[in-house]
């Protein structure tokens, strides 16, 4: 395995994960956190710690830096990239490289990075999918931005995603937007899910659903990860029923459905999915507890309880 140092920016649940599947596979962290328990608790996994960007990059040494910027999207990533006193900008330098595996919206992307590269600084955008487990076993990584800068870190990616599970899809942006509509195409086949178990869940004697999603979890041609979920989330049944059925929805979606307006792209199954999240807030549904319940297990999202 080869050696390399990185920086972390963001311990939450996906970067906390993400750093400790890096130090598994020989890598070394240094780690800072808004938060500097957090930063702190990871210690003894390892993790070198620093309590502010600055330390960061000075514990990066002198080779050429590599920080990964693992925070909520907007305001946050610009503090830490762009703080006039406190952001990475004031101590990268060039050759530098910047990786945001957050779920930043594109155009975001695009102009921050055109900001890092005045000072010769390289940016690159990743959309990270898989959730907390899949931060600490194997993630789906769709990167953005430098060609080259994307090539000369094959190794992060190897360490990070699952066996064929990343990849460059395009230029500053292009990581971004794909993970945005790796969303919006989420949102859809989850509605469906919690649809299709909801007529289940009312036939005329009382089926075992979990067993179901387990009979389709194995060649049927929706096969896939989220029907393993639903297998997972129905293995308990009862739990699901305590649940209220109100869902949340996140930036991404509404981003897409933007952009397919403004592209006059028909998302019809898309929007519906996300207008149905709206009415789940003043109904009590059991699929749409089913789709709460699929994004407490991929996501670790919160849930309410009736």
């Amino acid at each position: 395995m080869f050696m390399m140092k990185i920086g972390f920016a963001g311990l939450g649940k996906m970067g906390k994960n993400m750093a400790l599947a890096l130090m598994r596979n020989g890598i070394e962290v240094v780690g800072y956190n808004r938060s500097s328990e957090v930063t702190k608790m990871l210690i003894n996994k390892g993790i070198i710690p620093s309590y502010s960007l600055e330390e960061l990059v000075c514990k990066l040494g002198t080779n050429r830096k590599i920080v990964w910027v693992m925070v909520s999207e907007g305001k946050p990533v610009k503090e830490v990239l762009f703080n006039e006193k406190t952001g990475l900008i004031n101590f990268l330098e060039k050759g530098d490289i910047v990786v945001d595996g957050g779920n930043s919206f594109y155009e975001d992307s695009i102009e921050n990075a055109g900001k890092l590269s005045e000072k010769g600084i390289v940016m690159l955008d990743c959309g990270t999918s898989g959730g907390p487990k899949g931060a600490l076993n194997g993630l789906s990584l769709m990167i953005g931005g430098s060609k080259t800068a994307y090539s000369e870190l094959k190794e992060l990616w190897e360490s990070l995603a699952v066996e064929g599970g990343y990849g460059h899809v395009g230029g500053s942006g292009a990581g971004h937007f794909v993970k945005m509509v790796h969303n919006a195409i989420e949102y859809g086949f989850m509605e469906a899910l919690g649809e299709g178990f909801g007529l289940l869940k009312e036939y005329n004697e009382k089926l075992d659903l979990e067993k179901i999603a387990n009979i389709w979890s194995n060649g049927s041609v929706i096969e896939s990860k989220l029907v393993r979920l639903a297998a997972l989330a129905l293995s308990d049944e009862s739990s699901i029923s305590e649940l209220d059925a109100y869902i949340d929805d996140n930036k991404e979606v509404r981003w897409a459905l933007k952009e397919a307006i403004t592209k006059e792209i028909p998302m019809t199954a898309i929007a519906y999915s996300l207008f149905a999240r709206y009415d789940s807030r003043g109904r009590d549904a059991f699929g749409k507890k089913l789709i709460a319940a699929l994004r407490k297990e991929f996501g670790g999202h919160s849930v309410r309880k009736r």
